[in-house]
């Protein structure tokens, strides 16, 4: 799954964030320094989150970017090392299929591997 923002440009979704604590202590203050844009509504409101945030981030040249999570049912998402179980992504896998029943197909299949 290839998600990309209005202007077509790359985006970190889905995303998983680890650091030090320097590298924790940047991103907290990157978050609070950033303007809010209403660039995203949310019924008709301007939303703000750190997924926006973290697109936002990404020519930073503090930011480090490694392919470590994959949305359920993209392409390589069983070998990851990390499973985003997006609303969106479950609703495509797996049609009619209530989200938590397909994280816990998943959790089953991995136990019983």
């Amino acid at each position: 799954m290839q998600y990309r923002n209005r202007d077509g440009g790359e985006v970190v979704v889905p995303s998983l964030v680890s650091s030090d604590r320097e590298g924790l202590k940047t991103w907290i203050q990157y978050i609070l320094d950033t303007p809010e844009i209403g660039d995203h509504l949310i019924n008709g409101k301007p939303h703000m989150s750190d997924m926006y945030v973290l697109n936002r981030a990404l020519k930073e040249p503090w930011l480090k970017r490694q392919d470590l999570c994959r949305d359920v049912g993209e392409d390589g998402w069983m070998e990851s090392h990390a499973v985003h179980f997006s609303h969106g992504a479950c609703t495509k896998y797996s049609p009619g299929t209530p989200k938590s029943l397909v994280m816990l197909q998943f959790v089953r299949s991995v136990e019983s591997a």
